[in-house]
């Protein structure tokens, strides 16, 4: 049996809470999404809004921007909802910050398979 793309929007639009975050990491988050993530001056977990979900997809509506301290190369994101993390991922190129800067994570999407 499997859902039907109606089954699928209403379980992703489920997905709701007070907080929703995004988190960066060096290396794998792990399956609580705390593994591996950035830490330093100016690193904070960034908020993140979803757009209703449509055709199994359910994708960020905004664009958190976040400080990289010196000498991080970004490979992962988390995303949380009320502290609990519902995705993890690899991103396809990891981008390396030697002197430190701002990553903007501009896209993103959660779907169900």
């Amino acid at each position: 049996m499997s859902l039907t793309t109606a089954g699928v929007n209403i379980a992703l639009n489920a997905l709701t809470g007070a907080s929703i975050q995004a988190s960066l990491h060096t290396g794998a988050p792990g399956d609580t999404g705390s593994a591996n993530e950035v830490a330093g001056a100016g690193y904070a977990r960034q908020a993140a809004t979803l757009a209703a979900s449509a055709a199994k997809v359910r994708t960020l509506s905004n664009a958190p921007v976040f400080t990289i301290p010196p000498g991080n190369n970004i490979t992962h994101y988390s995303i949380f909802i009320d502290g609990v993390a519902i995705d993890v991922g690899v991103f396809p190129v990891a981008q390396n910050y030697p002197t430190g800067g701002t990553c903007t994570l501009a896209s993103g999407s959660i779907s169900i398979s």
